[in-house]
């Protein structure tokens, strides 16, 4: 009697509520298997003063979960109670008191007007990334694209999401272009970057930037006042195009503040930093008895700035590029703990596997993987990263416009075999370029290779 009296006062207070969203009770997992969570509401609907329940069965047998959302302008859940809605999607996350796991589930929420022609369904992911799993291993399956691609196509995250990618990096193109940096900034805070990142933060797409950064975070109008701030070629003259002088600290000052000036705008959300040597420059050559190899001047300045960066931001760790002149390993410095490599063969070949590559034929050349086993006698494989070109319509365009169609067949023939051989080194990290995946690109070749790619990737 008691228990019907109850079921008639949940459904009168459903009634009663202005605003309420369908709903169906779902079952999830964990990644790991651990966990098996589900989630339930009166009658399968979230309202407006509704307190959510969970049950939940684990190996670590945990029953007091807390609920919370991650946007309250769309949905608030404070403490299990849901204190305000909107249509769209909400992502809810349950945490274990007194433990590190946590899970986020993103259900979709109809209005009243939507109930006749929407199936009583619920459109669920389950987000393989550090912000909202805490206690699964983050590794990179992603892909790095131009800002424009993603104005273009704005659906690019949720194209990411479904198709099992967990990261999208930034990279506003070659090395050779003026005021990346500023227009990348400029980018992020205009509507279209804004909606980047909010439909990344839906769909639980992580955010990186990539870019050929020094010319101009070091500026070069400071040359005439400041030469020594430059690199020297091997004839011993300074010169104001590409890269600094390492050994110039007023020049690693200046150009950590305005890394950390930039990392304060674009702010990685894994944490990880990508402030890359411009694009197969020289470094400095002065004449000052032990000589510095390009590589190891690059790990100098990345080991300098990761520790002003973590200044601001604890978590930080900061990639170093195996790329052009800095494909052969350093010899006289080492890497701080929290450098990380990060191989780019860019002159491979894709018309064989690259484990049948291993030519070494100069330092300007990385066409074979030669270079990243030696890199990896100094930095750790655990952490190490793969950018490869293997969704890269701009390379495969010659870098021209417009773009042509990606030979993917004969990618695909090699990616797997590609794949299955970087993590025989133990590397866990893999990322491509994908630069040109724009809206002419979808319309005329689609993008279902994304998803072969993707399925690539995981383990």
């Amino acid at each position: 009697m008691m228990k019907a009296k109850w079921i008639i006062y949940k459904i009168a207070v459903i009634v009663m509520v202005l605003g309420w969203v369908q709903a169906w009770g779902q079952e999830y997992k964990s990644l790991a298997g651990t966990h098996h969570i589900v989630i339930s509401s009166p009658i399968n609907q979230i309202s407006v003063g509704e307190t959510i329940t969970m049950n939940a069965i684990s190996n670590k047998k945990y029953t007091d979960f807390v609920w919370s959302s991650e946007y309250p302008g769309i949905a608030s859940v404070v403490n299990g109670k849901v204190i305000g809605l909107d249509k769209g999607k909400v992502l809810i996350t349950a945490k274990a008191k007194g433990d590190s796991f946590e899970a986020a589930y993103l259900l979709t929420i109809t209005g009243p007007e939507d109930h006749e022609s929407l199936p009583l369904t619920t459109e669920e992911l389950y987000y393989n990334n550090p912000q909202f799993n805490r206690g699964e291993k983050y590794t990179n399956k992603g892909i790095l694209l131009f800002p424009a691609d993603v104005n273009e196509v704005p659906n690019w995250p949720s194209i990411a999401a479904k198709s099992g990618l967990n990261t999208i990096g930034i990279h506003p193109g070659g090395g050779h272009l003026e005021g990346i940096m500023e227009g990348t900034i400029n980018w992020l805070k205009s509507d279209y970057g804004q909606l980047f990142l909010k439909n990344c933060r839906r769909y639980g797409i992580e955010v990186e930037y990539e870019i050929h950064a020094i010319k101009e975070l070091l500026p070069r109008e400071m040359f005439n006042k400041y030469p020594t701030m430059f690199r020297m070629d091997k004839n011993g003259l300074r010169q104001q195009e590409d890269n600094f002088c390492i050994h110039s600290k007023q020049a690693l000052e200046l150009l950590a503040k305005n890394v950390v000036a930039f990392a304060k705008i674009a702010t990685p959300t894994t944490g990880r930093y990508y402030f890359w040597i411009d694009d197969g420059r020289h470094m400095c050559h002065p004449d000052i008895g032990d000589i510095y190899s390009d590589s190891d001047q690059a790990l100098m300045m990345e080991n300098y700035l990761l520790r002003e960066l973590r200044k601001f931001d604890p978590r930080a760790t900061i990639a170093h590029l195996t790329y052009a002149n800095t494909s052969t390993p350093p010899k006289k410095i080492k890497p701080d703990n929290g450098v990380f490599l990060e191989f780019v063969p860019i002159t491979r070949s894709y018309d064989m596997s690259y484990r049948n590559q291993s030519g070494d034929r100069s330092t300007q050349d990385n066409s074979g993987w030669v270079y990243l086993k030696q890199n990896l006698e100094i930095f750790p494989a655990n952490t190490a990263q793969i950018l490869e070109y293997w969704t890269d319509v701009s390379l495969f365009s010659n870098w021209k416009r417009p773009f042509k169609e990606l030979p993917w067949k004969k990618i695909n023939k090699v990616l797997e075999d590609d794949v299955t051989f970087y993590r025989e080194f133990g590397i866990p990290n893999f990322t491509s370029f994908g630069n040109g995946h724009d809206e002419n690109y979808l319309k005329n070749y689609g993008f279902k290779h994304i998803e072969e790619y993707s399925k690539a990737l995981q383990d």
